[in-house]
């Protein structure tokens, strides 16, 4: 009788397992995560281009995707997807929704603070000299947001 019992426990288990992994294989993945999968598989034309259809179709942006498509474009040199990289990027920082939007846009505002000083505590931003094709003026705190392809800093 025992052995009964136990059979019927561990069907029981083994069932409600399966059934438990096919609805976990059953849940849609964001757009995102579709684009990292395909990024991992080496078709970066196809993420990127998933990523753009994505971008243009949908009202609420994961930010990370933006960030994302900035930082395979740029380390790919794909000159071709500069324009278009720029503006998802800038759609991220203004447009981004989500609790992983936020996160995002506050890692990547901690990535850049020490390249412009934002929230570092100046009041008046670092002066570099105007030699050597050096940025000059004050770059910090109150300064206006700048588009990532903009061919100067105003």
């Amino acid at each position: 009788m025992n052995l009964f019992r136990y059979s019927i426990l561990v069907g029981c288990v083994v069932s409600f397992w399966c059934s438990g992994a096919e609805l976990l294989q059953a849940q849609p993945t964001s757009a995102y995560q579709q684009g990292m999968e395909q990024l991992y598989r080496g078709d970066v034309n196809e993420a990127l281009a998933f990523w753009e259809t994505n971008y243009e179709e949908q009202s609420r942006l994961d930010a990370r995707i933006g960030f994302e498509y900035m930082r395979v474009v740029t380390e790919r040199d794909l000159a071709e997807r500069f324009e278009s990289a720029t503006d998802m990027y800038y759609r991220a920082l203004l447009n981004g929704t989500g609790a992983n939007s936020r996160i995002a846009v506050r890692q990547e505002i901690e990535r850049l603070q020490p390249i412009v000083g934002i929230g570092s505590g100046q009041t008046g931003g670092t002066k570099k000299k105007r030699n050597s094709g050096r940025i000059s003026g004050d770059i910090g705190y109150g300064s206006t947001l700048l588009r990532p392809a903009q061919s100067m800093n105003d």
